[in-house]
C-alpha cells in the first residue's frame, strides 16, 4: 500500500462503524465481572471471561476476514474469531473504564515487518492491548490456557500495530518472555532398595511452559491424558513405574501447574565388588539433540526456557561415598548448562540447571550447540558410587 501510515488508514477503515452503539446487555455483564474489584482484577476479570465463554471459530467469508464483529454480537453468540475476540475483550475493557486498544499483528510464521512490506500480507492476526505502568500489555483471548501478564507464543518479538486513538497508531514489538519467567522444576528425593531405585518427586511447570502441558493434556481424552502423563514422570529407564500421581488442577490460572508423583525402577542399582553404582541423571534432557550439519534451516522453538533438576540421595547406613562426579558446565549466549554435585548432612545433592535463551538457533551456531551436547551427554553418563564403611 506504499507506506504504513496507508496501511494504517485502510485498516482504520475496516473499523470505522465497530461498536459504535451503545448495548445494556453488555453493560450489565461488564458490571457484573467488576462491580467492586480493583483495575488489575477487572482486567483479569474480562480477559478470562472472554477466553472461558467466547469459543474461537473463525468464519471468515468475504471480508469477514478482516472486518471485526459488533461485540454484542459476539458476546450474544458466544463465538468468534481472533478479530472478534479483540473486538469484545477491548470494548468489555472500555465500558469498565479501561483505555483498550485494537490491535493488527501477524504471528512468528510471517517473517515481515511493517516497513518492509506495509501490505496485508504483514499480518494473520488481531488481539487487544493495554498500558499499564507505562508498559503495553497485550490481551490474546483466542488461547483460553494463557495467564494475563503473558503474551501468547506465536506472536512474541512480533511488531504489532496498535491503534491508539480513531486516527493514530503507534508500532510496539511483543516482548519476548525470559527464559527464566518459563520454567520448569523437578525436584525428587531418593532411595534405595536393593538394587531397585525409589523415588518421589514434584515437576513444576510456569510461565509459557506451563501453557504448553496444558495444551498438551486440554483435548486428550483421559486414556490419553494418563499415557502422556506416564511418558511426563518416567524416570531413570523403560522399566520405571508410576506408584502415585497427583495433577494441580490445570484449569486455574496465575498458578504453576505442578506434579507429585513416586516411582521406582527395578534393577536401575548396580553392583560390582561390594560398591553400589547409581547414575543421579534419570532423565537427559538435550542428550538426543545434536543438530546434524546437513539440516537446511533454523531451530525454531515456541518458548525460550530454563530448567532445573535438584536430585537428593540420603547416603545409606553403613555406606560412604567412594566417587562424587566432578562438576561440569557450558556457557553460551544463547544456551548453556550447569552440572554440580554436593555432599551435605548425609546427603548427596545433585543439581541441574539448563537454560535456552532463544527463540531460534541459528544454523551458524549448530557446532556449539552440538559441542554443548556432546559435554552434556558425558556429564549425564557419570556415576555415584558408595561402598559399606
Amino acid at each position: 500500500l506504499g507506506d504504513v501510515q496507508k496501511l494504517f488508514n485502510y485498516y482504520k477503515s475496516l473499523v470505522k462503524d465497530l461498536n459504535k452503539k451503545p448495548n445494556t446487555n453488555l453493560q450489565a455483564l461488564t458490571d457484573s465481572l467488576t462491580r467492586g474489584k480493583s483495575e488489575l482484577e477487572k482486567i483479569r476479570s474480562i480477559y478470562y471471561w472472554v477466553q472461558d465463554n467466547v469459543k474461537y471459530i473463525a468464519f471468515e467469508e468475504g471480508l469477514g476476514g478482516f472486518i471485526p464483529r459488533q461485540a454484542a454480537d459476539v458476546c450474544l453468540k458466544r463465538y468468534g474469531d481472533c478479530k472478534d475476540m479483540a473486538s469484545l475483550t477491548s470494548t468489555m475493557l472500555n465500558l469498565a473504564g479501561i483505555p483498550a486498544h485494537l490491535v493488527w499483528i501477524g504471528t512468528r510464521d510471517i517473517p515481515y515487518r511493517y516497513v518492509e512490506n506495509p501490505s496485508m500480507s504483514v499480518d494473520n492476526h488481531m488481539i487487544a492491548a493495554i498500558k499499564r505502568n507505562g508498559q503495553w500489555q497485550f490481551l490474546d483471548a483466542t488461547d483460553d490456557r494463557i495467564d494475563f501478564g503473558l503474551p501468547t507464543s506465536h506472536i512474541q518479538g512480533k511488531e504489532a500495530m496498535i491503534m491508539t486513538s480513531e486516527d493514530k497508531y503507534e508500532i510496539i514489538p511483543v516482548p519476548i518472555v525470559p527464559a527464566a519467567q518459563n520454567f520448569k522444576r523437578d525436584s525428587i528425593v531418593l532411595s534405595l532398595d536393593g538394587k531397585t531405585l525409589k523415588g518421589k518427586g514434584t515437576l513444576t511447570f510456569e510461565g509459557l511452559w506451563k501453557t504448553s502441558i496444558k495444551s498438551a493434556v486440554q483435548y486428550r481424552s483421559e486414556p490419553q491424558r494418563e499415557e502422556y502423563y506416564k511418558g511426563l514422570l518416567s524416570r531413570g529407564s523403560n522399566k520405571s513405574t508410576l506408584e502415585l500421581k497427583t495433577v494441580s488442577v490445570t484449569n486455574q490460572r496465575d498458578v504453576p501447574v505442578r506434579f507429585h508423583y513416586a516411582f521406582k525402577v527395578p534393577d536401575y542399582v548396580q553392583e560390582a565388588a561390594g560398591e553400589l553404582f547409581i547414575n543421579p541423571h534419570l532423565t537427559r534432557p538435550w542428550a538426543d539433540k545434536r543438530q546434524e550439519s546437513s539440516r537446511k534451516n533454523d531451530w525454531k522453538h515456541e518458548f525460550a526456557h530454563s530448567q532445573e533438576d535438584i536430585t537428593i540421595l540420603p547416603i545409606p547406613a553403613g555406606y560412604e561415598v567412594t566417587n562424587l562426579p566432578t562438576n561440569a558446565s557450558f556457557t553460551n549466549t544463547d544456551f548453556g548448562f550447569k552440572l554440580s554435585y554436593e555432599q551435605k548432612n548425609g546427603q548427596i545433592i545433585v543439581r541441574s540447571n539448563l537454560i535456552l535463551n532463544t527463540l531460534l538457533v541459528k544454523k551458524s551456531s549448530f557446532p556449539e550447540w552440538n559441542k554443548m551436547v556432546a559435554a552434556l551427554s558425558e556429564a549425564y553418563s557419570e556415576v555415584i558410587s558408595l561402598k559399606k564403611n
